[in-house]
């Protein structure tokens, strides 16, 4: 039998312990990589979900204008002047253009007013809705139409969810001489 010294028997050892295992440094470098990978991964999930929010938000507040827009466009497809008026107002007559009498019946019928202000299922917040119905005097038969949902804040916070402009004409104007 072969006799090997205890210094070489324990430097064996100690050389093998020391490359079974991981170092303690190695073990904090591992768990702070992991550590921060998961925290950028909740980072980009909170992000993903705020986006989320917004999106359903903008896609709400489209739909709302949407339709308002299309009772209006129901209105102005079933509107009917007074008969005895027709060709006054198809000829602008006395100032008043079929586009003006249709914008006074549209102000004064309940169904199609617009709310000063809507709640957003999406977020549960408030934001203010304005419409704004206009004629010209160069287009007599036209009332444009102009839409923004937006929140109620200033500044840097202020955010629109939706806008649209658009123009609708009575089907009746196409009845004028």
């Amino acid at each position: 039998m072969k006799y090997i010294s205890p210094k070489i028997k324990l430097q064996a050892i100690l050389c093998f312990k020391r490359e079974a295992g991981f170092s303690l440094a190695e073990l904090l470098v591992s768990t702070l990589v992991v550590t921060l990978f998961f925290l950028l991964s909740l980072e980009a999930m909170v992000l993903a979900t705020l986006g989320q929010i917004r999106a359903r938000e903008d896609a709400q507040a489209t739909l709302e204008i949407q339709e308002n827009l299309e009772s209006i466009r129901a209105f102005a497809a079933s509107y009917e002047p007074n008969p005895a008026d027709f060709l006054n107002l198809c000829t602008n007559i006395g100032g008043v253009s079929l586009a003006d009498d249709m914008l006074t019946r549209i102000r004064a019928n309940p169904d199609l007013n617009v709310p000063s202000s809507i709640t957003l299922t999406a977020s549960n917040k408030s934001y203010s809705f304005q419409r704004n119905l206009t004629t010209s005097n160069a287009e007599p038969n036209l009332v444009s139409v102009t839409y923004q949902i937006n929140n109620n804040q200033s500044g840097s916070n202020a955010r629109i969810l939706a806008e649209l402009f658009t123009e609708v004409i009575p089907d009746v104007a196409v009845d004028c001489p």
